[in-house]
Protein backbone atom coordinates (compact mmCIF):
# COMPACT_ATOMS: atom_id res chain seq x y z
CA UNK A 1 0.00 0.00 0.00
CA UNK A 2 2.83 2.18 0.91
CA UNK A 3 5.05 1.69 -2.43
CA UNK A 4 1.60 2.58 -4.24
CA UNK A 5 0.83 6.00 -2.46
CA UNK A 6 4.65 6.61 -3.15
CA UNK A 7 4.26 5.91 -6.69
CA UNK A 8 1.12 8.25 -6.45
CA UNK A 9 3.25 10.72 -5.47
CA UNK A 10 6.23 10.18 -7.85
CA UNK A 11 3.42 10.69 -10.69
CA UNK A 12 2.17 13.86 -9.46
CA UNK A 13 5.45 15.30 -8.86
CA UNK A 14 6.79 14.73 -12.20
CA UNK A 15 3.23 16.10 -13.48
CA UNK A 16 3.95 19.00 -11.81
CA UNK A 17 7.61 19.59 -12.41
CA UNK A 18 6.48 19.25 -16.65
CA UNK A 19 3.60 21.65 -16.27
CA UNK A 20 5.81 23.96 -14.87
CA UNK A 21 8.82 23.75 -17.07
CA UNK A 22 5.80 24.10 -20.51
CA UNK A 23 4.57 27.11 -18.48
CA UNK A 24 8.46 28.51 -18.08
CA UNK A 25 9.05 27.61 -21.95
CA UNK A 26 5.69 29.00 -22.92
CA UNK A 27 6.23 32.53 -21.78
CA UNK A 28 9.99 32.60 -22.81
CA UNK A 29 8.30 31.55 -26.50
CA UNK A 30 5.96 34.05 -26.76
CA UNK A 31 8.27 36.89 -25.06
CA UNK A 32 10.18 35.64 -27.97
CA UNK A 33 7.77 36.06 -30.55
CA UNK A 34 6.39 39.22 -28.86
CA UNK A 35 9.87 40.77 -29.40
CA UNK A 36 10.61 39.48 -32.65
CA UNK A 37 7.29 41.01 -34.15
CA UNK A 38 8.11 44.25 -31.78
CA UNK A 39 11.81 44.77 -33.74
CA UNK A 40 10.02 43.82 -37.02
CA UNK A 41 7.12 45.80 -37.03
CA UNK A 42 9.01 49.37 -37.97
CA UNK A 43 6.80 51.51 -40.46
CA UNK A 44 7.47 51.31 -44.34
CA UNK A 45 8.20 55.48 -44.88
CA UNK A 46 10.61 54.70 -42.40
CA UNK A 47 13.24 52.13 -44.50
CA UNK A 48 14.97 54.06 -47.60
CA UNK A 49 17.90 56.28 -47.64
CA UNK A 50 18.25 59.56 -45.56
CA UNK A 51 20.90 62.22 -46.46
CA UNK A 52 22.03 64.12 -43.53
CA UNK A 53 20.71 67.76 -43.46
CA UNK A 54 22.13 69.33 -40.08
CA UNK A 55 22.60 68.48 -36.22
CA UNK A 56 22.65 70.56 -33.21
CA UNK A 57 26.61 69.32 -33.05
CA UNK A 58 28.86 71.22 -35.21
CA UNK A 59 31.33 68.05 -35.33
CA UNK A 60 28.61 66.31 -36.76
CA UNK A 61 27.77 66.30 -40.69
CA UNK A 62 27.51 64.48 -43.70
CA UNK A 63 26.25 61.47 -42.81
CA UNK A 64 23.90 59.21 -45.20
CA UNK A 65 21.59 56.81 -42.91
CA UNK A 66 19.89 53.71 -44.65
CA UNK A 67 16.99 51.67 -42.57
CA UNK A 68 15.80 48.30 -43.94
CA UNK A 69 12.16 46.22 -43.60
CA UNK A 70 13.68 43.90 -41.01
CA UNK A 71 14.78 47.16 -38.65
CA UNK A 72 18.30 47.23 -39.59
CA UNK A 73 20.02 50.31 -39.92
CA UNK A 74 23.52 51.24 -40.95
CA UNK A 75 24.98 54.99 -40.72
CA UNK A 76 27.99 55.70 -43.11
CA UNK A 77 29.89 59.11 -43.04
CA UNK A 78 31.45 61.10 -45.94
CA UNK A 79 33.88 63.03 -43.40
CA UNK A 80 35.95 59.81 -42.90
CA UNK A 81 36.04 58.77 -46.59
CA UNK A 82 33.19 57.20 -46.83
CA UNK A 83 33.54 54.45 -44.14
CA UNK A 84 30.15 52.56 -42.03
CA UNK A 85 30.17 55.01 -39.11
CA UNK A 86 27.60 52.55 -36.93
CA UNK A 87 24.46 50.05 -37.41
CA UNK A 88 21.85 48.70 -35.35
CA UNK A 89 18.53 47.77 -35.48
CA UNK A 90 15.11 49.88 -34.39
CA UNK A 91 13.59 47.69 -31.60
CA UNK A 92 10.76 49.90 -32.02
CA UNK A 93 9.42 53.20 -34.16
CA UNK A 94 10.93 55.71 -31.56
CA UNK A 95 14.00 54.33 -31.07
CA UNK A 96 17.54 52.82 -32.40
CA UNK A 97 19.81 50.55 -30.72
CA UNK A 98 23.75 50.49 -31.68
CA UNK A 99 26.11 47.58 -31.74
CA UNK A 100 27.27 48.86 -27.99
CA UNK A 101 23.39 48.41 -27.01
CA UNK A 102 23.38 52.30 -26.82
CA UNK A 103 20.16 53.69 -27.36
CA UNK A 104 19.27 56.81 -29.55
CA UNK A 105 15.62 58.45 -29.80
CA UNK A 106 14.30 58.42 -33.31
CA UNK A 107 11.19 60.58 -34.53
CA UNK A 108 9.47 61.13 -38.00
CA UNK A 109 8.93 64.71 -38.41
CA UNK A 110 6.90 64.28 -41.94
CA UNK A 111 7.13 62.11 -44.31
CA UNK A 112 10.59 63.36 -45.86
CA UNK A 113 12.18 64.38 -42.61
CA UNK A 114 13.45 62.72 -39.35
CA UNK A 115 15.21 63.06 -36.47
CA UNK A 116 17.70 61.17 -34.44
CA UNK A 117 18.15 62.37 -31.02
CA UNK A 118 20.89 62.11 -28.15
CA UNK A 119 20.48 63.08 -24.73
CA UNK A 120 23.02 61.48 -22.94
CA UNK A 121 25.62 63.68 -21.70
CA UNK A 122 28.74 61.09 -22.14
CA UNK A 123 28.30 60.67 -25.98
CA UNK A 124 26.77 64.27 -26.26
CA UNK A 125 23.66 66.27 -26.13
CA UNK A 126 22.61 66.46 -29.71
CA UNK A 127 19.88 66.08 -32.62
CA UNK A 128 20.16 65.25 -36.04
CA UNK A 129 17.98 66.10 -39.11
CA UNK A 130 17.60 63.64 -42.10
CA UNK A 131 15.91 64.13 -45.57
CA UNK A 132 14.27 61.19 -47.46
CA UNK A 133 15.88 60.58 -50.69
CA UNK A 134 13.17 58.82 -53.20
CA UNK A 135 15.67 58.45 -55.75
CA UNK A 136 17.60 54.93 -56.54
CA UNK A 137 16.77 52.07 -54.48
CA UNK A 138 18.26 52.00 -50.78
CA UNK A 139 18.97 48.25 -50.83
CA UNK A 140 21.43 49.00 -54.17
CA UNK A 141 22.88 51.93 -52.45
CA UNK A 142 23.69 49.68 -49.26
CA UNK A 143 25.30 47.34 -51.47
CA UNK A 144 27.35 50.32 -53.17
CA UNK A 145 28.21 51.77 -49.35
CA UNK A 146 29.50 48.79 -48.23
CA UNK A 147 32.00 47.83 -50.64
CA UNK A 148 33.21 51.11 -50.25
CA UNK A 149 33.64 50.20 -46.35
CA UNK A 150 35.63 47.38 -47.45
CA UNK A 151 38.01 49.25 -50.15
CA UNK A 152 38.48 51.89 -47.24
CA UNK A 153 39.79 49.33 -45.01
CA UNK A 154 41.99 47.78 -47.34
CA UNK A 155 43.11 51.22 -47.97
CA UNK A 156 44.13 52.55 -44.93
CA UNK A 157 47.64 52.67 -43.69
CA UNK A 158 50.90 53.55 -44.97
CA UNK A 159 51.87 53.09 -48.62
CA UNK A 160 55.05 53.11 -50.18
CA UNK A 161 55.97 53.37 -54.18
CA UNK A 162 57.43 50.71 -55.53
CA UNK A 163 57.22 50.99 -59.37
CA UNK A 164 56.70 53.92 -61.45
CA UNK A 165 57.95 54.91 -65.24
CA UNK A 166 57.97 58.21 -64.82
CA UNK A 167 58.21 61.65 -63.07
CA UNK A 168 54.81 61.75 -60.56
CA UNK A 169 52.28 64.43 -60.61
CA UNK A 170 50.20 64.98 -57.53
CA UNK A 171 46.15 65.75 -57.66
CA UNK A 172 46.18 69.73 -57.77
CA UNK A 173 50.28 70.21 -56.57
CA UNK A 174 52.88 71.61 -58.93
CA UNK A 175 56.14 70.01 -59.68
CA UNK A 176 56.90 66.15 -60.35
CA UNK A 177 58.77 63.78 -58.28
CA UNK A 178 60.43 60.65 -58.22
CA UNK A 179 58.56 58.84 -55.16
CA UNK A 180 56.57 59.21 -52.29
CA UNK A 181 55.44 57.57 -48.95
CA UNK A 182 51.44 57.98 -48.56
CA UNK A 183 49.50 57.88 -45.89
CA UNK A 184 45.51 57.04 -45.64
CA UNK A 185 44.12 58.13 -42.02
CA UNK A 186 40.73 56.75 -40.47
CA UNK A 187 39.72 60.44 -40.57
CA UNK A 188 39.39 61.40 -43.96
CA UNK A 189 42.83 62.53 -44.27
CA UNK A 190 45.91 61.46 -46.92
CA UNK A 191 49.14 62.41 -46.87
CA UNK A 192 52.04 62.55 -49.21
CA UNK A 193 55.73 62.07 -48.15
CA UNK A 194 57.63 63.82 -50.88
CA UNK A 195 60.48 61.68 -51.77
CA UNK A 196 60.11 59.48 -48.53
CA UNK A 197 61.04 62.93 -46.56
CA UNK A 198 58.85 63.56 -42.87
CA UNK A 199 59.38 66.94 -43.87
CA UNK A 200 58.14 67.53 -47.41
CA UNK A 201 54.12 66.79 -46.90
CA UNK A 202 51.33 67.15 -49.02
CA UNK A 203 47.61 66.97 -47.25
CA UNK A 204 44.78 65.86 -48.91
CA UNK A 205 41.00 64.76 -48.19
CA UNK A 206 40.36 61.46 -49.57
CA UNK A 207 36.56 60.20 -50.41
CA UNK A 208 37.12 56.31 -51.63
CA UNK A 209 35.32 55.23 -54.59
CA UNK A 210 33.71 51.80 -55.97
CA UNK A 211 37.03 51.88 -58.61
CA UNK A 212 39.58 54.71 -56.81
CA UNK A 213 39.69 57.23 -54.78
CA UNK A 214 38.94 60.88 -54.74
CA UNK A 215 42.10 63.34 -53.18
CA UNK A 216 40.84 67.37 -52.58
CA UNK A 217 43.24 70.37 -51.39
CA UNK A 218 41.04 73.15 -50.22
CA UNK A 219 38.41 73.93 -52.42
CA UNK A 220 39.95 71.98 -55.54
CA UNK A 221 38.54 68.86 -56.06
CA UNK A 222 40.38 66.26 -58.62
CA UNK A 223 38.37 64.28 -60.99
CA UNK A 224 38.75 61.12 -59.10
CA UNK A 225 42.05 58.33 -59.35
CA UNK A 226 41.96 54.75 -60.20
CA UNK A 227 42.59 52.84 -57.21
CA UNK A 228 42.76 48.81 -57.30
CA UNK A 229 44.57 46.11 -55.02
CA UNK A 230 46.30 42.93 -55.12
CA UNK A 231 45.69 41.12 -52.25
CA UNK A 232 45.92 43.49 -49.15
CA UNK A 233 49.30 44.70 -49.67
CA UNK A 234 49.90 45.87 -53.08
CA UNK A 235 48.14 49.23 -54.08
CA UNK A 236 47.70 50.44 -58.01
CA UNK A 237 47.10 53.79 -58.69
CA UNK A 238 46.73 56.09 -61.84
CA UNK A 239 47.06 59.76 -60.23
CA UNK A 240 46.59 61.35 -63.49
CA UNK A 241 44.12 60.15 -66.30
CA UNK A 242 45.78 62.25 -69.02
CA UNK A 243 49.36 60.50 -68.19
CA UNK A 244 48.47 57.15 -67.24
CA UNK A 245 51.33 55.79 -65.55
CA UNK A 246 50.22 53.03 -63.28
CA UNK A 247 51.75 53.28 -59.68
CA UNK A 248 52.44 50.39 -57.92
CA UNK A 249 52.74 50.76 -54.02
CA UNK A 250 53.28 48.21 -51.44
CA UNK A 251 52.11 48.60 -47.54
CA UNK A 252 54.47 49.82 -44.74
CA UNK A 253 54.09 49.68 -40.99
CA UNK A 254 56.66 52.59 -40.55
CA UNK A 255 57.80 55.69 -42.64
CA UNK A 256 61.65 54.89 -42.89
Amino acid sequence: MKRTKDILILIFTLIVIAAISYGVFLFFFVQKKYAEKETNHIETNVVGTWLFQSSTDDYIKRHQLIILEDSTYYIFSKTNGGGLLEKGYLPKNDSLVDEREFKYGIKKIDTNILEIENHHDFFGDYTNTYKKRHYYHYKDELNKRLKIDSVRHIALGWWKVTKSKFPIKLPNYSGRFGTFTLQIKTDGSATFYLENYLDTIVSYRYSIKENGIQFNRGDVVNSGTKMSFIGDSIMHLVLDRRRPDTLELKKIFKLN
